[in-house]
C-alpha cells in the first residue's frame, strides 16, 4: 500500500536523519495541532493553544537548537550536507498541521540557516544567538529585517514609496554588543 510519503520525497536524497525526524513532528502535529487547529483563530489573544504547541516543538523537541553547532549547545545540522532535505522534512510535517505554524517557524529558522551553515558560519553570531535558543524549553522567535538601499522596505512597491529612501540602524538584542548600519 502506497501512502503520499512513498511520492513526495525521492528515497536517494534523504539523510538519515529524515525518517526520525519527521516521526517526530509528525507524531507533535497529529497530538498537539490537528486536534486543535481550527481553534486557533480564536486564539490569537491568549495563545492558549498556540503557544503551547510551539513550546513543545521549538523548546522541548529542540527544533530551535537544530541549526547551531554543538559545542554551543545545538546540534549541529548546520554543518550537515543533510540540512535542506531535513529542513524541507521538518516544514513539511509542520505546513501537514497548519500552514500559518509552517510560516511563523520559517521566519525564525530562515536567518538562523544564515549564521550557522557551512561554509559560512558566523560564529560571533551563533555565540550571541545560542544561549537565546538553546538554554530554553520556551520558544524563541525572531526575524530578518531588511530594507533596500534605494526602496526602503517597500521597494517592489513604487506607487507608494515614489522613489523615496529610508536610513536603517539595528542594534543586538544583546546590550553590550550593539550593531548599526546604514543602507
Amino acid at each position: 500500500m502506497y501512502s503520499i510519503d512513498d511520492f513526495t520525497r525521492p528515497k536517494e536524497y534523504l539523510s538519515p536523519l529524515d525518517e526520525y525526524l519527521g516521526k517526530i513532528v509528525r507524531k507533535w502535529a497529529d497530538e498537539d495541532v490537528i486536534p486543535y487547529r481550527r481553534q486557533y483563530d480564536e486564539d490569537w489573544k491568549e495563545h492558549r493553544l498556540i503557544e503551547p504547541a510551539f513550546d513543545k516543538l521549538m523548546g522541548k523537541l529542540g527544533i530551535q537548537r537544530v541549526l547551531f553547532p554543538e559545542d554551543l549547545g545545538g546540534w549541529g545540522l548546520g554543518h550537515s550536507n543533510y540540512a535542506g532535505t531535513a529542513s524541507f522534512r521538518l516544514f513539511e510535517e509542520v505546513a501537514r498541521a497548519d500552514s500559518a505554524m509552517a510560516v511563523a517557524l520559517g521566519v525564525v529558522y530562515w536567518p538562523l540557516l544564515m549564521i550557522t551553515s557551512e561554509p559560512h558560519v558566523n560564529r560571533r553570531l551563533c555565540e550571541e544567538f545560542a544561549p537565546m535558543f538553546c538554554d530554553t524549553e520556551k520558544a524563541v522567535f525572531a526575524a530578518n529585517a531588511m530594507t533596500e538601499p534605494q526602496g526602503g522596505a517597500d521597494i517592489e512597491n513604487l506607487d507608494i514609496v515614489k522613489g523615496s529612501t529610508i536610513e536603517t540602524h539595528g542594534k543586538s538584542m544583546n546590550p553590550l554588543t550593539p550593531i548599526s548600519f546604514v543602507l
